[in-house]
């Protein structure tokens, strides 16, 4: 039997109708795992994306943006203006 090694994950809206119970282990999972595996997520649930993550790339039709700050996501009319910062 071999054991397969996984070095990097791809999730796909991990966090879309999970209950909140669920998402905070997920979260706690990844941040776990972070640390020797890579993981790369795509969902539309930024505030559980942005609480996880060590890098944030926006795609925009067929374009990348790395996010640094929160605001971004705003400047880049990802979010409308009246959003409230998450904290983080």
């Amino acid at each position: 039997m071999s054991i397969l090694y996984v070095l990097c994950f791809f999730y796909d809206e991990p966090f879309n109708g999970v209950s909140p119970l669920c998402v905070e282990i997920l979260k706690d999972l990844i941040k776990k795992h972070s640390k020797d595996k890579g993981f790369i997520i795509t969902d539309h649930d930024y505030e559980n994306v942005l609480d996880i993550s060590s890098t944030v790339i926006l795609m925009d039709n067929g374009n990348t943006k790395v996010i640094k700050e929160f605001k971004e996501l705003i400047e880049f009319c990802y979010l409308p203006t009246t959003t409230v910062s998450p904290i983080l």
